[in-house]
């Protein structure tokens, strides 16, 4: 081999995304669907969240492919009126 010649060494492959690479305990920022019952069972800790994830995919459905004037998805704005209920309790 001349001293010309290189040497290719591949980098190993990458699996997944930045949710692979989360050091174990590392937890993903909560979304704002968690922070809402979050806040619900820190005063009503028997609360039944199924209807509040039924209310959230029947929002979300409904307002598919919606977005606001600031481009982000108009589900947030249900999304932040029900946290702002939930803070009211």
């Amino acid at each position: 081999m001349d001293s010309k010649d290189e040497v290719r060494v591949e980098a190993p492959q990458r699996r997944g995304g930045i949710l692979s690479r989360l050091r174990p305990g590392d937890q993903a920022p909560p979304t704002a669907f968690e922070r809402l019952l979050k806040t619900v069972r820190s005063y009503n800790q028997k609360a039944d969240v199924r209807e509040l994830q039924k209310a959230f995919a029947f929002a979300e459905a409904a307002h598919e492919g919606q977005v606001r004037k600031s481009g982000e998805p108009f589900v947030s704005h249900p999304l932040a009126v029900a946290s702002i209920l939930a803070d009211l309790h």
